[in-house]
């Protein structure tokens, strides 16, 4: 049979108002240095998505860093297809009139539009014919188009996502500053407890909370640690 020492009980009776209960805890974390705003780490741009940067971020290079071209075709000046009709083609030579580029590749000096490959059509071994003039800088892409250096990237404390992962890598960095995510240990209390997936007997429960708060404090960045059931 039981006797009453089985049934005593720790009251707490000596209640600390929030205020002071909060302030107690605050000063703790100074002590402790869990508050210094000054860890950071620099690391790879392709581990860093969900991190947040600890400084502002700005670009190297433009991007891009010439002007290209975006189509595979002839790049030529904009003025020697004007007139040009299906029943009234003209007529251009290589080298004075045109030249083949790439997509990406740089526009060669002194033209300023390009043609696809589809809209042309092969005459000779360095002539082409085209049927359709172009306008001004028609499929090219202009130095700095997307990004031009230095472009504020990041603002400080910004979180990084996977869409910035390219602007960072377009923009020439290959790494980024980010602060050192905070860590938070949980430790459950209680001889009552039991793990997640076991069968909980007569005056068990599982312990569950861990493994939400856990998850919450990683979705707000920090990592988090799960102890042993203590009683």
């Amino acid at each position: 049979m039981s006797s009453q020492a089985d049934f005593e009980r720790n009251y707490f009776l000596k209640d600390i108002p929030l205020q002071i209960a909060q302030d107690k805890y605050q000063n703790h974390l100074l002590d402790i240095g869990a508050l210094l705003k000054n860890k950071t780490e620099v690391i790879s741009i392709k581990d860093s998505v969900g991190r947040v940067s600890s400084q502002a971020v700005f670009a190297k290079i433009s991007s891009p860093h010439v002007t290209t071209s975006a189509m595979d075709g002839v790049a030529i000046k904009y003025e020697s297809s004007l007139g040009a009709t299906e029943t009234r083609p003209i007529k251009l030579i290589e080298g004075p009139a045109f030249l083949w580029v790439d997509t990406g590749d740089p526009v060669p000096e002194g033209f300023d539009s390009v043609i696809m490959i589809e809209d042309l059509e092969k005459y000779s071994a360095n002539e082409i014919i085209i049927r359709n003039p172009v306008a001004p800088y028609q499929h090219i892409r202009k130095i700095a188009e997307d990004i031009a250096a230095p472009e504020l990237l990041l603002q400080q404390g910004a979180i990084i996502r996977s869409l910035d992962l390219a602007c960072l890598g377009a923009a020439g960095l290959s790494d980024v500053k980010v602060n050192i995510p905070p860590k938070v240990c949980f430790i459950p209390t209680g001889t009552e407890l039991v793990k997640i997936g076991e069968t909980p007997g007569p005056g068990q429960i599982i312990e569950f909370n861990s493994i939400f708060l856990s998850a919450l404090v990683e979705d707000w960045g920090a990592e988090a640690s799960v102890l042993n059931p203590v009683p």
